[in-house]
């Protein structure tokens, strides 16, 4: 297992800690280091089992996808 790989299950480990504990989770990565681990966690890499959704340049869209995990507010 590579350092890299590594880093990004622990990190998915952190991830699911806190979904579990708080519900829906807000993931800000301004800069866009983690596009590739979101893509990723989407596909269900590391075990994970959530919906991931992400800010790709339209918050419309991002708003439409979220529309499914919000209570109807």
């Amino acid at each position: 297992m590579t350092a890299e790989r590594s880093a990004s299950a622990v990190l998915t480990e952190e991830v699911v800690k806190k979904v579990r504990s708080h519900g829906i989770v807000v993931w800000v990565d301004a800069e866009g280091q983690y596009t590739g681990l979101a893509d990723e966690l989407a596909q269900g890499a590391y075990g994970f089992g959530y919906p991931v959704i992400g800010l790709r340049g339209s918050y419309l869209e991002l708003m439409f996808a979220l529309e499914n995990y919000g209570n109807g507010l």
